[in-house]
């Protein structure tokens, strides 16, 4: 099977599937790679790095290595971090190998790729991140599983000996190809004249041919031909007498017809080949080469309806790529197009009327900064033209003369043939939205304030009824040292009071929502230890703290003071009504390299998978005199920190809630 799997036939195969589907295809024998398709330029340098190319060299002799098991194969991490899907096939006869780039899942993936570079030797002027892309592992694993599917049915339908189940499985393969396809009609990567590479190149497998062809016509798409195989005269004949038909603008189908009739009473030729012809002067022609299987006028027979229906998609493609200003200005987001030298090339009316309120206005030509956007977006637009990165879902804030316009924003690349072109930003304004939201936090902090009051009136309590003791006894008091020592009591009590006080009236406080700053994650827990306190005490609940490091030892965080203690307040609050009478609440204090948290656990009842997916939805509660606003508004608040309200669960076994944040940067 390897020698089959190695044929110039299947190569032509590899490499169309691979380009169609913008991944990386390795074929990968016990004894090591025979070959990459559509690789990034670093594996074909391989040799100009040794300690690269060493390790990629056992890493290729080790597959398949401990991953996680998907079903259809394995994801393992190559020597650069980048995530392969892993096919094998036949107990390991051979395997596959797919990559689609860096992980676009993890944040740091560009940097750690940067630094596995230079751990191998390789310069950083070597610039070779922009060139892999980017793809989640989920995108990968699924991408991989249909093409793990296709090659067996294939592989399947070589070997079988029976007719009927021959006919079956080569259907079933073509099936599989045409799925394929369908994923790509309607994404970033749709081009027709891949799509008809692999066509061309899977008729001579399926068919067992000598060469295919693949010819296209319409009045919008130019006319593409696509010859595979041995590209002898009578292709390329074919080839010319459509391209004349074309140019003479007659019906190509007649002249390549009336060519087929004459070659095939020709010795050692043998054509088949299948028509398309719409209203709408499309012309499709299929065929092939001296195939050897009997199956061949089916399996064009399914071809030639996915291509009529991808030739349909590119005429659509291209009438909108003729009327996209139109399509741009008629949407009420703004979408900014950057080439790659970050200078303005298009701004649509909404980007235009959306800035216009804080005084900008782009210009075509006009270099990225300088402009008025905010320091975030510069920095994320840089990264993608750079890097390839996409910023999705993001949120800024552009002010002007104290006039705040709020953005939800993404930030994608422009690419072709994982070269980038440029990047696009699209917005929204969501200023109204985040001002309802900020009503909505002031509804649900004055209902907190409520809520706690009898936990701080407990705590004030014990200082009170210390300070009137010490009065009373100051009174009948003669010994002036005694009654000096009084005094001091009674003052310790009321500062006591007054801290209390103080962190109480700081939550309470109306505020709009400031710019960010670092702040010490272990010295806001100490501020808000009475509010705490008083909340577990006032509920017989036993508070445990771990791993809280003290405030010179804790880590720095990006966000809002006074946001973060709401949330702090409200989680704590949350914990301590799903306990029991006596039961246990625990806070702890944890760290990576670029996100610090809070972890408020309980050892309540738990709350279900579909309970779950519902807590962080406005007005949700189960709760008989809950708003169902204060897990909503907290985690709203964590998002437009840049945080995370993540939220662990089963029942029985308690919840753990983490209030998640990145890291301040250093100095």
């Amino acid at each position: 099977m390897i020698n089959s799997i190695l044929s110039p036939k299947w190569r032509e195969f590899h490499s169309s599937l691979a380009s169609m589907l913008n991944l990386t295809l390795a074929v990968v024998t016990p004894e090591g790679v025979t070959a990459f398709y559509n690789a990034p330029p670093l594996f074909d340098k391989l040799d100009r790095y040794p300690q690269l190319f060493t390790a990629y060299k056992d890493f290729l002799l080790k597959i398949p290595l401990p991953g996680e098991e998907t079903g259809n194969g394995q994801v393992v991490y190559d020597p650069l971090g980048i995530p392969v899907f892993v096919c094998d096939f036949f107990n390991g006869e051979f395997f596959l190998l797919l990559v689609g780039g860096l992980d676009k899942g993890n944040p740091q993936c560009h940097q750690d790729f940067q630094a596995y570079l230079e751990s191998y030797g390789v310069g950083e002027h070597e610039e070779f991140s922009a060139k892999f892309g980017a793809i989640t592992v989920d995108e990968l694993v699924s991408k991989s599983g249909s093409v793990k599917a296709l090659y067996l049915n294939l592989l399947r339908s070589l070997n079988e000996s029976k007719e009927l189940g021959e006919r079956m499985l080569l259907l079933t393969a073509v099936e599989e190809i045409n799925k394929l396809m369908l994923q790509l009609f309607s994404s970033e990567y749709f081009d027709l004249q891949r799509i008809l590479e692999l066509v061309a190149s899977s008729l001579i497998i399926l068919s067992d041919a000598d060469g295919s062809w693949v010819f296209t016509h319409s009045r919008t798409v130019s006319p593409l031909t696509v010859l595979r195989g041995q590209r002898s005269d009578c292709l390329q004949e074919l080839e010319k007498s459509w391209s004349a038909a074309v140019n003479r603008r007659e019906d190509p189908l007649g002249s390549v017809n009336e060519l087929i009739t004459q070659k095939k009473g020709e010795p050692g030729i043998k054509l088949e080949n299948i028509f398309f012809s719409s209203k709408r002067e499309s012309r499709i022609s299929l065929g092939v080469l001296n195939p050897r299987d009997k199956s061949v006028q089916a399996v064009l027979v399914a071809f030639i309806k996915q291509v009529a229906i991808a030739l349909e998609v590119a005429d659509l493609y291209e009438v909108l790529q003729r009327q996209i200003g139109m399509v741009l200005n008629s949407i009420r987001h703004g979408v900014i197009v950057f080439n790659a030298d970050r200078k303005t090339m298009m701004v649509n009316q909404a980007a235009a009327k959306i800035i216009a309120a804080q005084g900008i206005i782009l210009q075509p030509g006009q270099p990225l900064e300088g402009q008025g956007l905010s320091r975030d977006l510069e920095t994320a637009i840089i990264s993608v033209l750079k890097n390839g990165d996409a910023h999705i879902q993001r949120q800024t804030v552009l002010e002007q003369e104290g006039n705040l316009l709020h953005l939800r924003w993404d930030a994608v690349p422009l690419l072709s043939d994982k070269i980038i072109m440029g990047a696009m930003l699209i917005f929204e304004d969501i200023t109204e939205t985040v001002n309802q939201i900020s009503r909505m936090e002031d509804w649900e902090r004055l209902a907190t304030v409520g809520e706690v009051a009898a936990g701080l009136a407990h705590e004030i309590r014990n200082p009170l009824a210390t300070a009137g003791a010490a009065i009373q006894l100051f009174a009948r008091m003669d010994d002036e040292d005694k009654r000096r020592e009084l005094i001091s009591k009674i003052n310790l009590e009321l500062e006591r009071i007054n801290k209390i006080l103080g962190d109480f009236l700081n939550i309470s406080k109306a505020r709009q929502m400031p710019a960010l700053q670092p702040i010490c994650l272990a010295q806001v827990i100490q501020e808000l230890k009475f509010l705490i306190i008083s909340e577990v005490h006032l509920k017989n609940l036993k508070l445990v703290c771990s791993d809280l490091a003290e405030p010179d030892d804790s880590p720095m965080v990006l966000g809002d003071r006074n946001g973060l203690k709401q949330v702090i307040l409200n989680i704590v609050k949350n914990a301590v009504e799903a306990c029991p009478a006596g039961g246990r609440l625990e806070m702890s204090l944890h760290r990576d390299t670029g996100h610090a948290w809070i972890t408020v656990k309980d050892n309540g009842p738990g709350i279900s998978r579909e309970t779950l997916s519902k807590v962080l939805r406005p007005f949700f509660t189960t709760k008989n005199t809950g708003t169902g606003l204060g897990l909503s508004i907290s985690a709203s608040i964590m998002k437009r920190m840049g945080g995370e309200l993540r939220i662990e669960s089963e029942p029985g076994s308690g919840t753990s809630v983490h209030i998640i944040l990145p890291l301040a940067p250093e100095n």
